[in-house]
Formats: structure tokens, C-alpha cells, sequence
């Protein structure tokens, strides 16, 4: 037998059978950290990805809407032969009207629980676990 071969499994002992058993487990969370790795590098190139083309598609959206808010005040313009300039005020007047209701709605939405239903039925629950009082 040469010096750098293993002992054949049976004349190895507790001992060794326990060491070959933590080289295996390390080994084994070596290539799990590994996999881990690559994988948290790739969903993070297919997440950055996502970002560049979802910010990409919003800038669109908002360059088509701008130009879309104007060709609307150049046609009420002259339709009613108004300058477009009044048009875009009353525009931005309700926009900011929009905006500040949207607001609104999400500040009185925070302020209520959520799942209040589902937080009622977990506390009847807890209640009903709770031993009965001493009289």
C-alpha cells in the first residue's frame, strides 16, 4: 500500500469514518456555496437586465405621454381657437389635482390595518388557546 492512498474502508475505524463523513459534508456545502454563487450572479445579470429595459420602457411611456398632452392642446387649440398655452395650464391644473388625490387616497389607505379580518380571526384563535382563568 503506498503512503497516499487510503486505507481500505474497513480498517479505517470510528475515527476515520467521522472524518471522511465531515470531508464529504464540506465538500458538499463547498459545491452548494458555489452553485449559490453562480446562481445569485446570474439572476442578478437578469435582474439588472430587467431594470435597465423596465426603466427604458417607462421613460417611453412618459416621453409618449408628454408628446401626447401636447398634440391635445394643439388640437383644442385649434379647434376652439384658444392659445395652447391656456390649454396646458388648465392640463398641468389637473394633473397636479390628480396627483395630489392620488395622494390623498394612498395617505388615508396607510393609515388603515392591513388585514385587520385576518388579525381578528389569529387573536379569537390565541385567545381560545389560552387556559381558563382561576376562579
Amino acid at each position: 500500500m503506498t503512503e497516499n492512498s487510503a486505507p481500505p474502508p474497513s480498517s479505517r475505524g470510528l475515527l476515520g469514518e467521522l472524518q471522511s463523513l465531515w470531508h464529504s459534508v464540506g465538500c458538499h456545502l463547498q459545491a452548494l456555496g458555489e452553485l449559490a454563487g453562480y446562481e445569485g450572479r446570474e439572476a442578478g445579470a437578469l435582474y439588472l437586465r430587467l431594470a435597465v429595459v423596465l426603466v427604458a420602457a417607462l421613460l417611453c411611456l412618459l416621453f409618449g405621454y408628454v408628446l401626447l398632452l401636447v398634440f391635445l392642446a394643439f388640437l383644442v387649440s385649434a379647434m376652439f381657437c384658444v392659445s395652447w398655452l391656456w390649454i396646458t395650464l388648465v392640463l398641468g391644473i389637473l394633473h397636479l389635482l390628480a396627483g395630489t388625490l392620488g395622494a390623498l387616497h394612498v395617505k388615508r389607505r396607510l393609515r388603515t390595518p392591513l388585514f385587520a379580518s385576518t388579525r381578528a380571526i389569529l387573536q379569537s384563535d390565541l385567545d381560545a388557546l389560552k387556559p381558563p382563568p382561576r376562579a
